[in-house]
């Protein structure tokens, strides 16, 4: 069975996933879901990249620095 998730913002299409879904149901269900966090991170990165400079920070996390700055920090 063929899959396919076209994702548009603000009507301009910034990606389109298709995959091919087989398998048990459970299987299914897995590959399923592997797509639906796929597409949840290109979109939100889509939409990051949507927003022009300067981009307004991340919400802050209870600790006092946001989720993305503790990943650079940590990554770099």
């Amino acid at each position: 069975m063929q899959v396919k998730i076209r994702v548009e913002i603000d009507g301009q299409q910034v990606g389109e996933h298709v995959r091919e879904v087989h398998g048990t149901l459970a299987q299914m269900e897995e590959q399923a879901t592997a797509l639906g966090r796929e597409v949840a991170c290109k979109t939100l990165q889509a939409t990051v990249n949507a927003v022009p400079r300067p981009r307004p920070p991340f919400r802050q996390a209870q600790s006092g620095t946001s989720r993305a700055v503790r990943h650079a920090r940590s990554s770099g």
